[in-house]
């Protein structure tokens, strides 16, 4: 019996193993799925992206050949594009009430703003995206007890850029 469930025990921790390490060695292309997939449903608009490189050693993120589209009925094919933009922050303070970001690198940015009657490019992406953000909190709910919490306001995060 022993036996037994030190083998389950073993077959399980080894399950856990591999599945982590799968998500660390997959993590670029889960993230570039994740911008592909849920980019243009939170923006409204077409996003492509070539590709994505992370590095946990020098704590540096970086996307590369972002495009955004513009919303219909505007005349440029894009709102934004950049040929690589990396981050670099330090991940301990990712758990903290503060995030400090030590380094912000643009490549190549291209951002067009068209103006037109009901607004430009850019508020309507933003409107997209605020609609997706009030639906989604609507369907799930901000996840706190709203009655428990009413008139308690709690401060948010708050980011450094060094």
């Amino acid at each position: 019996m022993k036996k037994i469930l030190l083998g389950l025990v073993v077959v399980v921790l080894l399950g856990v193993g591999g599945g982590a390490w799968w998500l660390y060695s997959e993590r670029d292309s889960l993230i570039a799925d994740a911008i592909r997939t849920y980019g243009p449903q939170i923006l409204g608009v077409p996003v492509k992206l070539g590709g994505v490189k992370t590095d946990v050693a020098s704590q540096t993120a970086a996307l590369h050949g972002l495009v955004i589209g513009n919303p219909a009925g505007f005349a440029t094919p894009h709102a934004l594009s950049l040929s690589a933009v990396s981050v670099k922050l330090d991940i301990g303070s990712l758990t903290k009430d503060v995030i400090l970001i030590k380094e912000i690198s643009v490549v190549k940015p291209d951002i067009t703003y068209e103006h037109k009657s009901g607004g430009s490019n850019l508020d309507v992406i933003q409107r997209n995206a605020e609609s997706y953000v009030a639906k989604k909190t609507a369907e799930f709910g901000s996840g706190k007890d709203e009655k428990k919490d009413a008139g308690k306001k709690e401060p948010g995060k708050k980011l450094i850029i060094e």
